[in-house]
């Protein structure tokens, strides 16, 4: 029972991590510019993964991948989170012959010029892709490398601009959500119940994160 209630929060803290917006293939999904037009799709993409549409969600994050590699380069850093994003919609497919080269090139854009904080999230995406293989203790593993990774940026950042420490908040409560989403694939619920309700709380607590 305790199984089936933790997928709806799950479901829940996942549509809480974007802005809600459109469904890509069901209407707007920013303005013209390039700018409005990528947070547009990123937003798409982020809404049909609450519902698990993945091959809508697919289509948005790769129109956004498009849409930031003819804006700044395709090897520019910032391409590194629709790279992740996407890979995950393919992972959540079972294409892993085409996530895994996805999540390679957005730690190699990060490697270039990134921060700790970008690369440690697309670590998680990482572990998400290893979970979809049924590589779970790996996966979980990993998830938890990167949670210990962003406690310690945070001790750090400690006295410093709170929009610095803010995103940093929502990072933590993004690798708890990764590790919770894991753990319950496992069947530990003990540990995806205590980690899902620590990503609700920070991810509820830092609502102007950017």
């Amino acid at each position: 029972m305790r199984r089936v209630l933790l997928v709806p929060a799950l479901l829940l803290i996942a549509s809480c991590l974007e802005t809600p917006g459109e469904i890509a293939s069901g209407g707007a999904v920013g303005g013209d510019a390039p700018l409005d037009r990528y947070e547009g799709l990123m937003r798409a993409g982020a809404t049909a993964n609450s519902v698990s549409d993945y091959g809508a969600a697919e289509a948005a994050f790769r129109q956004a991948l498009d849409v930031c590699a003819d804006a700044f380069g395709p090897d520019d850093a910032v391409c590194a989170e629709p790279a992740g994003r996407l890979a995950i919609e393919i992972s959540n497919q079972g294409r892993f012959e085409d996530s895994g080269p996805l999540l390679d090139y957005a730690e190699r854009l990060l490697a270039a010029d990134g921060g700790a904080l970008d690369a440690l999230r697309i670590q998680g995406y990482r572990a998400l892709d290893l979970a979809n293989q049924g590589r779970d203790e790996a996966a979980f593993t990993l998830a938890r490398e990167a949670t210990l990774a962003r406690r310690d940026a945070l001790q750090t950042l400690t006295g410093g601009d709170r929009r610095t420490l803010t995103t940093a908040l929502r990072e933590l409560g993004l690798g708890m959500f990764a590790e919770a989403t894991i753990a319950l694939r496992r069947d530990r619920l003990g540990e995806a119940e205590v980690s899902a309700e620590l990503a609700r709380k920070i991810i509820g607590e830092t609502p102007d994160a950017p």
